[in-house]
């Protein structure tokens, strides 16, 4: 069981059934154990934000509501923001402040 699917389980999110049935659905695809649990209609991608937003004592963000400027983006060179799954969102005092994306 990895991490993440045990403390889904603890919080009750999801069922030990549909936790062994999205593991095997990652190791066999590859995909992500979150984006399995999505996918097969374990928890809903709010339900795993929000989750993920209390476990790591971060906010969450939806994109949706923001408007990034390329001027802001372009703070943060593309090789680093992959590496380190970030967006850069605002600036303040000429450095990006910004959100980690999880998939």
């Amino acid at each position: 069981m990895t991490r993440i699917g045990e403390l889904l389980v603890r919080e009750r999110l999801i069922s030990s059934a549909a936790l062994e049935k999205a593991e095997e659905v990652s190791r066999k695809s590859g995909e992500r154990l979150s984006l399995a649990l999505v996918r097969q209609g374990a928890l809903t991608e709010a339900e795993l934000t929000h989750f993920l937003s209390r476990q790591y004592g971060v906010p969450a963000v939806n994109l949706a509501d923001f408007e990034l400027e390329a001027d802001v983006i372009a703070l943060v060179p593309k090789e680093m923001a992959r590496k380190h799954q970030v967006i850069p969102m605002r600036a303040h005092g000429g450095h990006a402040a910004g959100q980690i994306i999880r998939q």
